[in-house]
């Protein structure tokens, strides 16, 4: 008699456990509702600028505002441009690009380059492309933006 209990109990567990497998196919499924892909970034806005600088220098650079991929908020800037020495010496490219940023009267961020390579009398050299700091909600307006050439000669 326990042999005839003990299969029966088995049989009844492995009926339950069916019917519990059974009943979870029987619901319709379950349909995902497609993801709208985020929306791109706003383009990059380029602004120009030229500035001569003291001894002969003329700088022209470009200032990139790019919002962040990731959260659509966050901001940074590009720097690049090119100095065109006009003076009748060879600038080294040890010479420091000093760029100061200031919003509403204070200093923003600072960010020092160098030229790529020496600079003739009579050519123009780039610089080194430079990034400024992330800004976490959007891009800030800046006043004005300082250069300062720090100069080192060859000859």
């Amino acid at each position: 008699m326990s042999r005839y209990r003990l299969l029966r109990t088995t049989f009844s567990f492995i009926f339950a456990l069916l019917a519990l497998l059974l009943a979870g196919c029987g619901s319709a499924p379950v349909v995902p509702t497609p993801v709208e892909p985020a929306p791109a970034p706003p383009p990059a806005s380029i602004e120009s600028f030229e500035v001569r600088l003291d001894g002969g220098f003329m700088l022209e650079y470009q200032l990139e505002r790019q919002i962040s991929a990731l959260n659509r908020r966050s901001c940074y800037f590009f720097i690049s441009g090119s100095l065109l020495n006009q003076s009748g010496r060879t600038l080294s490219k040890a010479s420091v690009l000093d760029f100061i940023a200031t919003n509403q009267g204070k200093q923003a961020y600072r960010d020092i380059t160098n030229p790529v390579a020496h600079i003739a009398p009579g050519t123009r050299v780039g610089f080194g492309l430079f990034t400024s700091p992330v800004f976490r909600d959007g891009c800030p307006s800046y006043e004005k933006f300082s250069v300062t050439l720090r100069k080192v000669f060859l000859d």
